[in-house]
């Protein structure tokens, strides 16, 4: 990110039906952004490889502290 930007520190994705395709771009998402330090994602259709690629990508994450 450029210098004077913003950093995407939360996102409440809860209850937003959101399945296994969903999860790849949440995980993309959270690749582009190691400001981010909450996500939150309960509530939706998240399971199996779903479920998998987004805690894959949160245990790579150099600053996510909150997974829910």
């Amino acid at each position: 990110l450029g210098q004077g930007q913003p950093v995407l520190e939360y996102v409440d994705l809860t209850g937003n039906g959101i399945g296994s395709v969903g999860a790849a771009s949440i995980a993309k998402l959270m690749q582009q952004h190691p400001g981010l330090r909450e996500l939150r994602v309960d509530g939706n259709r998240l399971h199996g490889p779903g479920a998998a690629v987004i805690l894959d990508a949160a245990r790579d994450h150099p600053g996510l502290r909150v997974l829910r």
